[in-house]
């Protein structure tokens, strides 16, 4: 077999059951490969088919040639049929010989998840096939840098085992594939072929769902699988004055689990493109200049997400909060694992609500993070949410706190369902809203004398900063108690 030059090799393997529509499920997989971009010029595709009914091969032939097409260009893949179905085998044969003949290049292993499907409704392409299709090419561009760059992880997936990877959608490397046993014909245990990846020397197994290296049980992933989604959280917000803050919220964030911030730059000038590069694969910035609109510039900002931003099919859940804002989670590893557990049923969201953070006492700007420059907060929080919300049902902003959607309830995590920008049921037990609002007094000073997002210049309402900012600053600079929950996640992922 000749080399390449590219990389990857992804084997795609499937039987055929007639009593599915087999095509549609073929057709969708190849196409979500497709439109991951990963065949560009990266990866090779290898798609293995048994097919115990000779009459369908040449529909078959024909199938993949039309699926296997990008605008008006064809993409070259690999097709073997086999008239004899042995579970995986072939699929798992394919793979250890590629590994054998290319030590040095990664591979990608999915199948025909449901294929085998007893269901009421035999058209349809189960959910978990989406997810595991999906969620194993999501993002593989950070998944190639991952092997690459830490020669030690053997094998990856959403569901990892503590000795393969449940479901068997998977990346390994290579090096790591060349040490598994030759696959064998095993007729009677299907569960063979799942297990077969950890019969090499592996070193480390990793998460891609957490990116981590939590392993599952059985039960464990199938109760992730199905409360999983190929999940894509987001953030929106403004910023102006926030050139000494903004790192740290961003990377903060992205830490936390969201995979992208679209960020509106309302500075005169162009600012936060060139001070958050290093963030640049993770961050979509739009310079949106002034406030002499209709409306004020944030909501000029989220209507400008909603129709060009908010149609990106990755995306799933959205929050749209503002620079001097940190969500902490109490109970959570991830923002992830928040949203499986209560973004789920008849919620369509969660109101967020605010504790403000007072001044702590200092009175000089330090280079320190605010996290821990600043500890002690209000007792028992304010009214005033903000949203994160699952895109589905989403209808539009009614300001910049709370949401109109067309079926379901924005809840708080008690189950307090909440209608507008205030929750007065607070629980602060599962997820709060850090609120830095006055920092120090000087801090607080500057920032006032930028004006109100969400007023424009016409509107008549400004900010006094000589008369009135001192008084302003003394409303919001509360210091009842310390509160440092933020701090031991902070320390551990920044």
């Amino acid at each position: 077999m000749k080399e390449t030059g590219k990389i990857i090799n992804i084997v795609y393997y499937t039987y055929i059951n007639p009593l599915v529509d087999y095509k549609y499920i073929i057709q969708q997989q190849l196409k979500d490969i497709i439109n991951s971009n990963i065949l560009t010029n990266i990866a090779d595709l290898y798609i293995i088919i048994s097919c115990e009914y000779m009459y369908l091969i040449g529909e078959l032939v024909e199938l993949i040639e039309k699926t296997m097409v990008k605008g008006c260009e064809k993409i070259k893949y690999h097709l073997d049929i086999l008239s004899e179905n042995i579970f995986e085998y072939y699929g798992i044969s394919k793979i250890y010989e590629l590994a054998i003949e290319y030590p040095e290049k990664y591979y990608i292993y999915f199948h025909g998840k449901g294929m085998f499907n007893i269901s009421n409704d035999l058209n349809a392409r189960m959910k978990s096939n989406i997810i595991l299709t999906r969620g194993t090419l999501q993002d593989w561009e950070k998944t190639l840098d991952l092997f690459i760059y830490n020669e030690n992880i053997s094998f990856a997936g959403l569901f990892p085992s503590p000795h393969f990877i449940w479901f068997n959608f998977w990346w390994a490397s290579g090096k790591y594939l060349i040490t598994c046993q030759l696959p064998v014909k095993e007729r009677n245990y299907r569960h063979y072929f799942e297990s077969w990846l950890g019969t090499g020397r592996w070193n480390e197994i990793y998460n891609l769902c957490e990116m981590n290296n939590t392993i599952y049980s059985a039960e464990d992933a199938c109760k992730k699988l199905m409360c999983l989604g190929p999940i894509f959280p987001v953030i929106v917000c403004i910023a102006k004055y926030e050139e000494d803050y903004i790192e740290e919220f961003v990377k903060y964030h992205l830490a936390l689990g969201f995979k992208q911030i679209y960020l509106y730059d309302n500075e005169d000038e162009p600012t936060y493109s060139k001070l958050l590069d290093k963030y640049k694969d993770s961050m979509v910035i739009t310079h949106l200049p002034g406030n002499n609109y209709d409306e004020g510039v944030q909501y000029i900002a989220l209507k400008h997400f909603v129709n060009n931003f908010m149609n990106n099919p990755k995306i799933t859940h959205i929050a749209h909060i503002d620079i001097d804002e940190f969500i902490v989670l109490k109970k959570h590893a991830s923002i992830s694992d928040f949203i499986y557990e209560f973004i789920t049923g008849d919620c369509e969201g969660i109101g967020m609500n605010w504790r403000f953070f007072g001044s702590s006492g200092k009175t000089e700007k330090t280079n320190d993070p605010i996290i821990k420059r600043f500890t002690m907060c209000e007792k028992l929080g304010n009214h005033h949410i903000k949203t994160i919300f699952k895109k589905d049902n989403f209808i539009s902003f009614k300001e910049c706190h709370s949401i109109n959607i067309s079926i379901g309830h924005i809840k708080s995590t008690n189950g307090t369902i909440i209608d507008g920008a205030f929750n007065e049921d607070i629980d602060f037990s599962v997820i709060q809203l850090n609120h830095y609002k006055c920092k120090t007094f000087s801090e607080f000073k500057y920032i006032r004398s930028r004006g109100r997002a969400d007023f424009n210049n016409q509107s008549g309402i400004t900010e006094n900063v000589e008369e009135n900012v001192e008084e302003t600053f003394k409303i919001y600079d509360i210091n009842e108690i310390e509160n440092i929950d933020i701090i031991p996640f902070f320390d551990k992922i920044i």
